[in-house]
């Protein structure tokens, strides 16, 4: 029997890793505990949005927008992006971010910044798999899976598309973890978004 399989609307999920994660570190988990920059809290509190405007982030905000170019590029798009929000997320212990998608943006991403190496990475939701969700076969390579999740490296930068459905694990480490999140949207003539301007 002869068998074509082809992989339509594959959705694309990149890792970038900074090399200065270790020298500049302190500097931004000494900032991530400053109470003054939170604007919401619950289990997850999050930062102002405008942190790629200071100058202490001015190096990752620089290679945050490279590897988002690097990605525009490599999916074929012609117009590079531009950051139009940058923050801070802290999950405190028995915290737990919510499944959500990021509207008003084209491409996000995730740094992680500090936590344990218990802390739990992000976790996606395949939504194309509907309600019905077959017993999965215990040898079978799974094809269709209907979560994928990444590991906490510090350092680490994934980038993927911004209607990609996410959450986060409960947090059972009694130490705090803190991530860097990105909004970001292709800059071309025609875009009249104001979301853009932001940058």
């Amino acid at each position: 029997m002869f068998v074509s399989c082809e992989n339509i609307f594959s959705i694309p999920l990149y890792k970038f890793k900074f090399k200065y994660h270790d020298v500049l570190k302190g500097a931004f988990v000494k900032f991530a505990k400053d109470e003054s920059i939170y604007e919401y809290e619950s289990d997850i509190r999050l930062s102002r949005k405008n942190l790629h405007q200071e100058k202490l982030f001015q190096p990752i905000t620089t290679f945050f927008g490279d590897s988002l170019n690097y990605t525009m590029k490599d999916l074929g798009f012609a117009h590079p992006c531009r950051i139009t929000s940058l923050w801070i997320s802290e999950q405190k212990y028995m915290g737990k971010m919510r499944a959500h998608k990021h509207n008003n943006s084209f491409l996000v991403g995730v740094y992680y910044l500090d936590g344990e190496s218990d802390s739990p990475g992000t976790s996606m939701m395949n939504l194309n798999m509907g309600s019905i969700i077959p017993q999965r076969s215990d040898t079978a390579i799974q094809k269709m899976p209907a979560t994928h999740s990444t590991e906490f490296e510090e350092g680490a930068f994934y980038v993927f598309p911004s209607f990609v459905v996410h959450y986060t694990e409960q947090l059972l480490s009694k130490e705090s973890r803190y991530v860097l999140a990105v909004n970001s949207m292709p800059i071309f003539e025609g875009n009249n978004s104001q979301d853009h301007r932001r940058y």
